[in-house]
């Protein structure tokens, strides 16, 4: 028997209101997981982005939690200088841009690899991209 999965991952709906994230069964509607952070983050809206490895990041205010796709498992959290608005996630790392900032992190491990606050550039919605890969901002970030 193979140790690796040969299969694609079962499908978790994953859902977040305000400070609360739930993994939901797509085909019942049954609550798989639940996941909010302590102290609990007020937040207009979270962003999530599924991400290589069975993850899933999670990112509302100024914090970036990497969560297990299929148990809602946090895997790590961090605080970030950019009040998330727009995720985009390229290779190994993802970017978060808000509020007139932007700032990279690995993806592994959530460290902030660099931060630019652009200051005088504005603080409506922020569309981010690479060839192949782009983000629209919406009126919420």
């Amino acid at each position: 028997m193979s140790a690796y999965r040969t299969s694609p991952l079962p499908p978790v709906l994953v859902v977040a209101f305000n400070s609360h994230v739930i993994g939901v069964d797509p085909a019942s509607g049954m609550r798989l997981w639940y996941w909010s952070p302590l102290p609990a983050v007020t937040t207009f809206g979270w962003r999530i982005a599924f991400v290589p490895g069975g993850r899933v990041l999670v990112c509302g205010g100024s914090l970036v939690a990497c969560l297990a796709y299929e148990t809602g498992k946090e895997l790590w959290r961090k605080d970030s200088p950019v009040h998330a608005g727009t995720l985009l996630v390229e290779g190994d790392r993802f970017f978060l841009a808000g509020s007139g900032t932007l700032a990279a992190f690995d993806l592994d491990s959530g460290k902030l690899l660099w931060h630019e606050p652009f200051k005088g550039h504005g603080h409506g919605p922020v569309a981010l991209g690479v060839p192949g890969n782009v983000v629209q901002g919406d009126e919420s970030g």
